[in-house]
């Protein structure tokens, strides 16, 4: 339902940033199978490896103490969206998702990554 209003008020000429969705998950899984990966966030200039014990991006971006907008938890629903400026990441969970961004509370690499956070 929600994907068919936001496709009609968008063939209707409104803003993508004026339509406001909010989907609730549960914990993800991470695959056990991934590779670990470097991930590189641009305004802050800090890199890490993110392995499949890091947990999504937000969860390895938190614990090395690089801050990301998260209000995500606290039911603002796509406030974690960065911008992808390099690699590639799977969302572990059903999302709609704006090209070349992810939704780092439920993003893993796929590649090295490079992120606008």
């Amino acid at each position: 339902m929600m994907s068919e209003l936001t496709g009609q008020l968008l063939a209707r000429g409104v803003n993508r940033f004026d339509i406001f969705t909010e989907e609730f998950f549960t914990e993800v899984d991470i695959p056990d199978t991934l590779a670990p990966a470097t991930v590189r966030f641009a305004r802050s200039g800090r890199e890490i490896t993110w392995t499949p014990e890091s947990g999504t991006l937000l969860d390895a971006a938190e614990a090395a103490g690089i801050p990301l907008g998260s209000g995500c938890r606290t039911g603002v629903c796509e406030s974690c969206r960065v911008d992808v400026r390099g690699g590639q990441v799977a969302h572990l969970s059903t999302v709609d998702n704006t090209p070349g961004t992810c939704l780092t509370c439920q993003a893993i690499p796929l590649s090295d990554l490079e992120l606008d956070g």
